[in-house]
C-alpha cells in the first residue's frame, strides 16, 4: 500500500504579506542612489583583478570588429516552415551577447572608444518589432508566423532583453546622451511597451497562473523585470507600484514548490528556476539596504539545498524526465547563495566548481543569459580566489514532494529514484525509474 503526495498550491505569500506596497515604497533606494555595480573605471579597479578586466576589453575588441547580425521576416518564420528555431536564436542571441560584451569594456575601460557601437545595438535591438523568439509567439493573439507590433506579449527572452538595455543604461547612459539623447528615451520607451505594460495582463500568461505549479519562466522573468524597472524607471511611484506587482507574481512560483524544496524540472533547470528565485532575491536586499528579504523562510534554504542533494559526481547530476545529465556550473552564484542563508555546504559546493576549472580570475564564464547574475559573479571573483573549497557529498536525500531519493555509499555506489507524475514539468511521462553510478561514471 502506498500513499502518493503531490506538491500543492500553499497560499505562503511571503513577499506580498511580509512587504505591503506602502511598505516597498517607504523602503526602496531611489534609483539615481542605487548603484548596484562599479560606473567607473577606479570602481572596476578595485573590485575586478586586473587580467580579469584586460581580458573584457579583449572580447570586446574582437566583437567591435564585427557586424551586427541581421535577421529577416523569413528567418522568423522558419518556425512554423520547418519548425527551425536555432538560425532566428543565433542572430537574437548574438547581438544580445555582442551589446553585453560591449558594455562591459567600456564600463571598465571609460575611453569612450566602444561607445558609438553601443548606440548602434542599442538602436538595432530597439528595432525589433519582437524581443523574443518565434517559439514563443503562441500568446499573441495572432498566433505563431510573425510578431504583431500592435499585441506586445512578454517570454523569457522579452525579459533577458529589457535587462541587458537597462544595465546598458546603467553603465553607459551619459555616454549614450553625448550621442544621442534620444537612444536613452527609446530605451525606456521600448522596455515599457514590450514588458513593463505587458506583464500587467496576469491572465494571459500560464507562468503567472496563481492556480497552478508554475515553472522555471517564472523567476526567470521576474529577476529580468526587477532589474529593467529597478535600474531604468525614474517615476519612483510606477517603480515601487512595479516591485510590488513583481512581488506577488514571485510568490506565485514559492507558493507552487513543496515543503521539500525540491525542482521537479531537474538539476539543470534550476539555474533557471531556483537560482533565478535568488537573483531576485539579491536584487530586492540589495535595493531595500536588507529592508526587503526573506532568506530566513525555511523554504528558500530548501530549495538552495536541492542543487547539492542532486549532485552525483563532477559534473553529474541526477537527470529525471528532459534534465540534463551533464552541465557546466555557475560555481559563483551557487556561492553567493550560500553565503546569504548562511549555508556552508552550498558555499563550498559552489566553490568546489571554480576550483575543479581551475578559475584563476583570467577568463570568466559566459552564461549567454541571467546577465544580472553574471555582473555578481564578477564581483565576488577576488573573494572566491581566497578561499579553498572542502566540499564533501552528503550522503543521502529524500524529496517527499518530488518524489526523488538519493544514496550513496564510501565504496562508490550511487543510487537516485524517482517515482513522480505525468504532470511534471519537462516530465515528457518519465516516471517510476532509477539511476545508477558507480565511481563517479553511469552505470545503469
Amino acid at each position: 500500500f502506498c500513499t502518493v503526495s503531490f506538491a500543492q498550491i500553499t497560499q505562503r505569500n511571503y513577499l506580498t504579506n511580509k512587504f505591503s506596497p506602502e511598505f516597498v515604497k517607504a523602503n526602496l533606494i531611489k534609483q539615481t542612489d542605487w548603484k548596484p555595480f562599479p560606473k567607473t573605471a577606479e570602481e572596476w579597479q578595485n573590485a575586478v583583478p586586473e587580467n580579469l578586466r584586460q581580458n573584457l576589453i579583449k572580447k570586446a575588441e574582437a566583437t567591435a570588429k564585427k557586424e551586427i547580425p541581421i535577421y529577416t521576416a523569413t528567418l522568423i518564420l522558419e518556425y512554423v516552415r520547418n519548425g527551425n528555431r536555432s538560425n532566428y536564436e543565433a542572430v537574437s542571441f548574438a547581438r544580445r551577447k555582442n551589446l553585453m560584451n560591449l558594455v562591459l569594456a567600456e564600463s571598465v575601460e571609460n575611453k569612450g572608444r566602444f561607445t558609438d557601437a553601443i548606440a548602434n545595438y542599442v538602436w538595432a535591438i530597439c528595432e525589433e518589432t519582437y524581443w523574443g523568439v518565434p517559439a514563443h509567439l503562441s500568446v499573441q493573439k495572432a498566433k505563431s508566423g510573425l510578431p504583431d507590433a500592435e499585441d506586445h506579449t512578454v517570454d523569457l527572452f522579452t525579459a533577458e532583453t529589457a535587462a541587458t538595455l537597462a544595465l546598458t543604461d546603467y553603465f553607459v547612459g551619459e555616454k549614450l546622451d553625448k550621442v544621442s539623447p534620444l537612444l536613452r528615451k527609446r530605451i525606456y520607451s521600448e522596455t515599457a511597451a514590450k514588458l513593463f505594460e505587458p506583464i500587467k495582463d496576469q491572465k494571459r500568461y500560464g507562468w503567472l497562473n496563481p492556480k497552478a505549479q508554475v515553472n522555471n519562466w517564472n523567476p526567470w522573468i521576474i529577476s529580468n523585470a526587477l532589474t529593467a524597472n529597478l535600474l531604468i524607471e525614474k517615476d519612483e511611484a510606477k517603480r515601487a507600484e512595479n516591485l510590488s506587482l513583481y512581488l506577488k507574481y514571485l510568490d506565485i512560483y514559492l507558493n507552487g514548490l513543496g515543503e521539500d524544496g525540491g525542482c521537479d524540472e531537474g538539476p539543470s533547470y534550476w539555474f533557471a528556476a531556483g537560482a533565478s528565485v535568488f537573483d531576485s532575491l539579491e536584487l530586492l536586499d540589495s535595493v531595500s539596504n536588507g529592508k526587503i528579504q526573506i532568506y530566513n523562510e525555511p523554504l528558500i534554504g530548501k530549495m538552495a539545498s536541492y542543487i547539492y542533494k542532486v549532485h552525483i559526481a563532477d559534473d553529474y547530476f541526477v537527470n529525471f524526465a528532459d534534465a540534463d545529465p551533464k552541465f557546466s556550473v555557475d560555481g559563483f552564484v551557487l556561492y553567493r547563495f550560500g553565503k546569504a542563508l548562511n549555508d556552508q555546504t552550498l558555499m563550498s559546493f559552489g566553490n568546489s566548481f571554480t576550483q575543479r576549472a581551475k578559475f584563476n580570475g583570467e577568463t570568466f564564464h559566459e552564461l549567454g543569459f541571467f546577465r544580472t547574475r553574471q555582473l555578481f559573479d564578477l564581483l565576488t571573483v577576488k573573494e572566491i580566489l581566497e578561499r579553498k573549497s572542502d566540499y564533501q557529498p552528503i550522503s543521502a536525500a529524500w524529496f517527499n514532494d518530488i518524489q526523488v531519493m538519493t544514496a550513496r555509499t564510501k565504496s562508490g555506489l550511487f543510487l537516485a529514484t524517482h517515482a513522480g507524475h505525468n504532470a511534471e514539468s519537462h516530465n515528457h511521462n518519465d516516471v517510476g525509474d532509477f539511476i545508477v553510478y558507480l565511481n563517479n561514471e553511469p552505470i545503469i
